[in-house]
Parts: C-alpha cells; structure tokens; sequence
C-alpha cells in the first residue's frame, strides 16, 4: 500500500475543517498544485538521470576504444625500431581492423 503524500494529506485536513473555508481552499488548492509540481520535477529529473547514464556509457565505450588505438599506435611506433615477423604484423592488422569495425558500428 503507498502512502498518500503529506501535501495531499494536508490539503484533505485543510479543506475537512469548516473554519475559514476560502483561507482553506486556497491553502489546499497551493498544496495540490505544489504536489503535481514535485510530481513534474521527480519525472523530468528522472528522464535525465537515465540519459545521463546513457552519455556516461557512452564516454566509458569511447574511452576503452581510444586505449584500443593507443595500444595499437605504441606498438606501430615500437615497429619502426624492432621490425616485426609478418604473423605480428597480421595480428596487428587485425586488430586495427577490428576496432575500427567496433568505432563505426558506435
């Protein structure tokens, strides 16, 4: 069972007592309107929390990519001085390939 939030409540308590009914209205009706506010505010600030952790996805794949090329370019700058065997350079060229396969795909 959730509970009624104490805007609600307020606003309920506010308008059952039958002193100052227009004080009371207009209390009650504040409440309601700050209440579907909050509600508002909650919902946006969730929707942007959830894209958020979209971007940040995003950032922590790009970041791993880029250590993928660096990786790739140390061991190129290492090949100008210590020539590698043809199977190494396969390798290599493999692996360039597939990271740019997994870059275009992003």
């Amino acid at each position: 069972m959730s509970m009624q939030p104490k805007a609600l409540f307020l606003a309920e308590v506010i308008e059952a007592d039958p002193l100052s009914k227009a004080h009371h209205d207009a209390g009650a009706a504040e409440l309601r309107r700050l209440h579907e506010l909050n509600q508002e505010l909650t919902e946006n600030l969730e929707k942007k929390s959830v894209a958020i952790q979209r971007i940040w996805k995003e950032r922590d794949e790009l970041r791993k990519m880029n250590g993928e090329l660096l990786a790739i370019a140390h061991q190129y700058a290492n090949d100008m001085r210590y020539p590698p065997t043809t199977d190494s350079r396969i390798r290599r060229l493999e692996a360039v390939l597939a990271v740019i396969k997994k870059a275009e795909g992003a």
